[in-house]
């Protein structure tokens, strides 16, 4: 049974990588998936799938990115389109319509995020629109009330710009422990981290694995994803952040 790939992207822009992806490579990457006969899914299908034992749907692929940026409104959703695809964007809500001050900034500054009214014609294209707090700030340190600040002040903002409950939610950085992901869990119909895996049926929903884009920008990568190549490539991967996250900790 095929698992399915959760891809989380940053930035579709000329800019340092890997936060960001060049158009053209983004382009690529999407018509690989099309071409190989890959449509994609929400997470509240995926949701819906883990949570009623219904049939597991095959070669799927959802599409996740991280801090709204504006380059995401500007070029992922024309070329998204093209191919009938739709995303998930995780909006960090204290800088729409500013830019980023948590990444080394590109030539020029932060990278721009999209404004409130972009974030809320991507719902109107289908898009589906989850939180990544309010400031973006590591969660995993942090006491409850300020872990609680953070997701409730992102919500009501998003709740209040789109009229609809925030089902979803991206851990900033990645980082989580079990006390993060049970008030993660109280808040949220999911939350997306890392993890270089693709779901499969049983998965934890207070932590649904993703894989970094960056890792598939090799258009033979892609078109293996579903299938046995590509589960090695993505084993091995994992294996080469466990060396070197051993490394820094010694």
């Amino acid at each position: 049974m095929n698992g399915i790939p959760i891809l989380a992207f940053h930035a579709i822009e000329a800019g340092p990588a890997p936060l960001c992806i060049h158009p053209d490579a983004f382009r690529r990457q999407v018509e690989i998936l099309a071409d190989h006969g890959v449509t994609d899914i929400s997470l509240a299908e995926l949701v819906a799938a883990l949570a009623t034992g219904a049939p597991w749907p095959e070669r799927r692929v959802a599409f996740t990115f991280d801090d709204a940026y504006a380059s995401v409104a500007d070029h992922a959703l024309p070329i998204l389109a093209a191919s009938g695809f739709r995303a998930t964007v995780f909006a960090v809500t204290g800088v729409l319509g500013a830019a980023n001050d948590w990444d080394p900034p590109a030539p020029g500054g932060g990278l721009r995020v999209m404004s409130r009214s972009t974030l809320a014609d991507l719902r109107s294209e289908g898009w589906e629109i989850g939180s990544h707090t309010h400031s973006h700030r590591s969660l995993v340190g942090l006491d409850d009330v300020a872990v609680l600040a953070e997701m409730a002040t992102a919500d009501a903002d998003l709740e209040e710009l789109l009229g609809t409950p925030i089902s979803w939610f991206a851990y900033p950085y990645g980082h989580h422990d079990d006390r993060i992901r049970r008030l993660a869990a109280g808040r949220y119909r999911a939350a997306v981290a890392t993890g270089a895996r693709l779901v499969k049926p049983g998965a934890d929903r207070s932590r649904l694995p993703r894989i970094e884009a960056w890792y598939l920008r090799r258009p033979t990568t892609l078109a293996h994803l579903h299938d046995r190549t590509g589960a090695s490539y993505l084993a091995a991967r994992r294996a080469l952040r466990a060396v070197r996250s051993g490394a820094r900790r010694g």
